[in-house]
């Protein structure tokens, strides 16, 4: 499932690409916010803003792209650092 995050930020990418479907963009956010009841959703639409909303574990895993969750603590702390420090291509 995808969280609030993700539709407050497809919808931004898509109005600066789009900036006429604006109205029809934001209908769709508003749309998904109500059916969803989702606070996150309707704080974006009333001021353009996002907090930030815990993380499930699931969300954790999915953020890092690990679906293994019995992986080792070391084998979860090279991901995140990978993650965060990408190495250089040269």
């Amino acid at each position: 499932m995808k969280g609030p995050r993700f539709y407050a930020i497809t919808n931004l990418n898509k109005l600066a690409d789009h900036p006429k479907d604006e109205a029809a963009l934001r209908e769709a956010l508003k749309c998904i916010a109500e059916h969803r009841q989702d606070s996150v959703l309707l704080t974006y639409l009333e001021d353009g803003t996002t907090y930030d909303v815990p993380f499930t574990i699931d969300v954790a895993y999915q953020r890092l792209g690990i679906e293994d969750r019995t992986l080792d603590d070391s084998i979860i702390l090279s991901v995140y650092q990978l993650k965060v420090d990408p190495p250089s291509s040269q």
